[in-house]
């Protein structure tokens, strides 16, 4: 993954680089069915995911974290609070 280095990370929670699976919708969407997406990392305050679909910022989401160490999947609400889209990641987005 190669990211714009010169963006300040401002982000106060350290970051954990971390592969999973991510179940997600849309909150307030006429479609509710999940998506599926991959963490790229996460931190105790949130995560950074790859997906095929543009979430527009601001976007609220339910979403399910699997972890395979878990007995089953980590369930919370969130936002979108950054996107970014990569051109090296044919069709992929960063939120």
């Amino acid at each position: 993954m190669q990211r714009n280095e010169s963006i300040q990370d401002r982000r106060g929670a350290k970051r954990k680089t971390a592969k999973f699976t991510l179940r997600y919708r849309l909150i307030g969407g006429e479609n509710i069915a999940y998506h599926i997406a991959t963490t790229v990392n996460v931190s105790s305050q949130s995560l950074f995911f790859e997906t095929e679909e543009l979430i527009p910022l601001g976007a609220k989401l339910d979403a399910e974290l699997i972890v395979p160490s878990l007995s089953r999947p980590m369930q919370f609400r969130g936002s979108i609070k950054r996107a970014e889209e990569l051109a090296d990641k044919a069709g992929k987005s960063w939120y």
